[in-house]
């Protein structure tokens, strides 16, 4: 067990100075009690001058430093962050949240005495309501459906105790870099939505474990990086979700096993088409009905580079069965379904 191991402290940012959570975020992140890190902070093209006032404010004797990324793609931000790394381990988070002193601590203390632990998930607090669970993770059903372990329920010690999960959110989440070596990087054609998802995948694929760290505390100013009502921040949405529903399919195609890939694929693929056929016909969103048929046609398109990291996945990563991570998923689920079936009595 090695004492205070050094952490790289990835921050991706878009615009973050602008909308006055880049700088919070940095600052709470000077208070931690922990002797050996660094901050990087990934610019994803901001177009808000971030990085000429984190330079300006912080000054060059801080642990901070930057790297500008030229497009705003949030998943090769992430890969950028962890090619300028020098830490044994890697946090990751988004501008949009500030951190307890000692998430760090309580991170690494549980990380080096479970060698097993590949990949794991802070606990992510309401910045405005710190009696309330933002997430504790993330789980799908077979289809990729995405599921936000805790969100929105009072804190009452119900999440407690380390626990496996299937995913762990990419905004507040730490890794052993090494095993980047062996599960590869976040893919960069995803962009944003998934990424972490089919990251997390691979990692449990490989034999490696993924967990909540209870005790590690992080606050979340949830939708603080897309707020306004501007039209240009509309059309933002709209691309993110597109890039969310293409995502879902490729996840299932890189990573299920043929016979999971065959149960899940058709059916959601159904799905989209009839959730196409009802935004045209009956709900009249247009907009909303071409980004899923959009999205379909991007994984035809690039079906042969999907079929090679399918490869990858299923040929060189793979160490175990996709089953016991399809039961994780149902299992993650188990006490939501039973809270809600409480509420009923």
């Amino acid at each position: 067990m090695e004492k205070n191991p050094f952490v790289s402290i990835v921050v991706s940012n878009h615009n973050g100075w602008m909308l006055n959570i880049l700088k919070p975020c940095l600052e709470s992140i000077l208070t931690i009690n922990y002797p050996k890190f660094e901050v990087i902070v990934i610019d994803n093209n901001s177009t808000d001058k971030s990085v000429h006032f984190v330079e300006k404010y912080f000054g060059k004797c801080s642990p901070i430093r930057c790297v500008r990324n030229p497009e705003n793609n949030y998943s090769s931000g992430l890969n950028m962050g962890i090619k300028n790394s020098k830490g044994k381990y890697i946090v990751f988070l988004n501008d949009d949240v500030t951190v307890h002193p000692n998430f760090i601590k309580e991170a690494i203390t549980v990380l080096e005495s479970h060698n097993e632990i590949g990949l794991a998930q802070f606990k992510l607090i309401n910045f405005f309501k710190r009696n309330r669970i933002d997430c504790v993770g993330e789980t799908t059903d077979i289809y990729g459906n995405a599921v936000e372990l805790g969100h929105d329920e009072i804190d009452e010690g119900q999440y407690s105790k380390i626990k496996e999960i299937l995913c762990a959110a990419g905004s507040a989440c730490i890794i052993r870099k090494n095993i980047v070596n062996e599960v590869g990087y976040y893919d960069p054609e995803f962009v944003i939505g998934y990424e972490d998802l089919d990251f997390a995948l691979r990692v449990r694929l490989r034999g490696y474990r993924v967990v909540i760290i209870p005790s590690a505390e992080v606050y979340h100013r949830r939708g603080a990086s897309y707020s306004g009502e501007s039209l240009e921040l509309k059309e933002l949405s709209l691309k993110v979700k597109e890039h969310f529903y293409k995502n879902q399919i490729a996840t299932i195609l890189k990573n299920y096993s043929l016979k999971n890939l065959i149960r899940a694929l058709p059916i959601l693929l159904s799905t989209y088409f009839m959730m196409f056929v009802g935004e045209v016909f009956v709900r009249k969103d247009y907009k909303l009905a071409i980004i899923r048929l959009r999205a379909i046609l991007w994984n035809i398109k690039r079906i042969s580079y999907l079929m090679h990291q399918r490869r990858i996945v299923q040929k060189k990563i793979r160490r175990i069965s996709d089953d016991a991570i399809l039961r994780l998923m149902v299992e993650n689920q188990l006490p939501k379904f039973f809270r809600l079936i409480k509420s009923f009595r």
